[in-house]
């Protein structure tokens, strides 16, 4: 069965169509000593976790909560409290997460975990090693949470340069219903313990490995036709595909027709377009060039993609690949077709991720200049380390957002984990994590001006008695009326954003595994509108104008005489392509104005209503 999200209305009624900025000050009186935020946002919950912790899943009323050597399920039916269910080692950098129900049972049952750290094995009592360990393991785990209280590891899969990140594609087949995830993997070498350097051959392996290679058959530099092993090139996206009937599968191999290493038969792997920036490296005396995403957000309703990569952002479309009869030929998830790219020359290291407005007309790609460390927020008008704005529909950029508030010199601070609230009402607000920012909450419904309307800055203490602990927020997410927080410092915490205004028509979500948007979210856009009026003799004329150009044509103008009772209506006219209009009328002593009236129209699923408005008084004597 094809899985749809289910989107349920919030029983919070609307309050206000839109906005305007927010009084943003530090709070003075705050309940928690030190800690810096707007009036509107409150923190409820604390758990501290020591180590690295890393991203966010939610599948119904469950948090899933990683760190870089253990994962954490909490029970979040009551998200001022959660309790913790289960807190289960399994180390294995950055563990980057995301989960799924393969029963449909309401209960997410699997769990992926990424791995990008070489480890002495592919297990969760696995600790680190070098890439240059021919046991040496890097790749995706996959676990059975089915008991929360006892997660099961149930497959490994080693993959090339190990796992970034990873994104889930859901996709069942068209005409067997049989159903998988895809994992699209975002790896790339991110350092000497991540190059194998020194593993010799073995010909007596079966299969035979080559030099260069790791035991399990992965390398994560292959050499180009012709160059030495020594030296080569990583340029692609590997997928994974699990089987939801037999998701234990996910890791069967079998030896390499070539004779040499291991062939895993649900690992895929894709090259990038030729044209994706390349970056040339020298490690250990190992030259070599890659080309590599970070982070890749899917929206499945769209068939769409958007890569995160070095330097650039993609747009890949994710439709199945058919034959001429219009049977299956290739799933769309197994080999995405790159559309177009946007570079932006402030960017000199990554777009780390990628978010799209419910609507899918924008996607926002964001800037971890220094990959995180370094200190982009000293300056609110420094161009690096920004979210950058795009529209989907020609990848045009529209505009960039960085915090107003200026963060100390050696704060590490660029934008990283984020998503938009799923409201209806043609708003589009944002959480996103700052690093030592803090949380923040950005009112990108003015697409060309988009401000901050809400922040968390933390620096209070996480124990009784201990010392302050200052925000290092890695994920930052709303989900189902509040704000999600995974700190790499501080552990996972919830806070309330206190602005019905623009949470008002907020849906409630199933699930979300951030990086994966299923369904578009239908919207109501509301738009004003100004009218002038004009007279010069018998001719009256003015001109319609409006937030959007698609209320400008076609608007209908009414003439009106005031008077006691309802005012009369003496001439009515509509407006040319540019909101301009004109009549004749040869009016009698009075005060007259002119009226646009209220007018809707559907946009596929979407409503647009522009909203009528009234012109100045013109007074007639005679």
């Amino acid at each position: 069965m094809q899985r749809r999200l289910r989107l349920l209305l919030s029983a919070v009624s609307m309050v206000g169509l839109m906005a305007g900025s927010l009084p943003i000050t530090p709070a003075a009186a705050s309940h928690v000593p030190n800690d810096e935020h707007s009036a509107n946002m409150t923190r409820l919950f604390n758990s501290p976790k020591s180590g690295t912790n890393s991203d966010l899943a939610f599948w119904g009323d469950r948090a899933y909560v990683a760190n870089y050597t253990a994962i954490r399920i909490f029970d979040i039916s009551n998200p001022a409290a959660p309790a913790l269910i289960s807190d289960t080692p399994c180390p294995g950098p950055q563990n980057d997460i995301s989960v799924w129900d393969s029963d449909d049972d309401g209960s997410a049952d699997l769990m992926f975990l990424s791995t990008d750290s070489a480890m002495t094995n592919p297990s969760c009592a696995a600790t680190a090693t070098t890439a240059s360990d021919p046991n040496s393991w890097e790749g995706i785990k996959v676990l059975d949470i089915s008991t929360e209280t006892a997660p099961v590891l149930i497959a490994s899969v080693p993959l090339d340069c190990g796992s970034h990140t990873h994104t889930l594609y859901p996709w069942t087949h068209p005409t067997s219903g049989k159903e998988y995830v895809y994992l699209l993997n975002s790896s790339y070498p991110l350092g000497p313990a991540a190059v194998t350097t020194s593993i010799p051959g073995n010909p007596t392996d079966v299969p035979i490995r080559r030099a260069g290679e790791k035991n399990d058959g992965t390398d994560c530099l292959e050499p180009e036709a012709g160059e030495a092993r020594e030296n080569g090139v990583h340029d692609k996206i590997s997928i994974v595909r699990v089987d939801l009937a037999a998701p234990e599968t996910a890791d069967d191999r079998i030896p390499d027709p070539s004779g040499t290493g291991w062939s895993y038969t649900n690992v895929i792997e894709r090259p990038l377009d030729g044209a994706t920036w390349k970056t040339i490296r020298t490690i250990s005396g190992r030259h070599f060039t890659f080309s590599a995403c970070h982070d890749i957000n899917v929206f499945v309703e769209l068939k769409l993609a958007v890569g995160a990569c070095w330097q650039e952002g993609q747009f890949w479309d994710m439709s199945d690949r058919l034959n001429p009869d219009g049977s299956l030929n290739t799933p769309g998830p197994e080999n995405p077709k790159f559309l177009r790219r946007v570079r932006n020359p402030e960017v000199s290291d990554l777009f780390h991720s990628a978010t799209f407005t419910w609507d899918g007309k924008y996607v926002a790609l964001e800037d971890e200049a220094g990959g995180g460390g370094d200190d982009r927020c000293r300056d609110p008008e420094d161009l690096q380390g920004r979210m950058w704005f795009y529209s989907v529909k020609g990848a045009r950029l529209v505009s960039s957002f960085k915090i107003p508030r200026a963060q100390p010199p050696f704060a590490n601070c660029t934008a990283h984990n984020y998503n938009f609230i799923p409201t209806t009402d043609g708003q589009y607000i944002m959480t996103s994590a700052w690093y030592q920012g803090g949380t923040s909450m950005i009112d990108f419904t003015d697409v060309e001006n988009p401000k901050e309307v809400g922040f968390y800055d933390a620096d209070s203490p996480i124990a009784p008695g201990g010392p302050n602990v200052v925000s290092n927020a890695w994920s930052s997410y709303w989900y189902n009326g509040y704000v999600h927080v995974n700190d790499i410092n501080r552990g996972y915490e919830v806070y309330d954003f206190n602005e019905p205004g623009m949470t008002a028509t907020a849906q409630t979500l199933e699930w979300l595994n951030p990086q994966t948007q299923h369904d578009l979210i239908a919207q109501t856009y509301r738009f004003g509108s100004k009218i002038t009026l004009n007279k010069n003799r018998n001719r009256w004329f003015g001109k319609v104008s409006s937030q959007d150009a698609r209320c400008v044509a076609g608007r209908t103008v009414k003439l009106k005489k005031m008077r006691r009772g309802p005012d009369k209506t003496v001439r009515t006219t509509s407006t040319n392509d540019a909101g301009s209009y004109r009549m004749r009328y040869k009016a009698n002593k009075g005060r007259y104005y002119a009226r646009v009236t209220r007018s809707q129209f559907a946009e596929g699923d979407n409503t647009v209503i522009c909203q009528s408005a009234r012109s100045r008084t013109i007074r007639v004597r005679k």
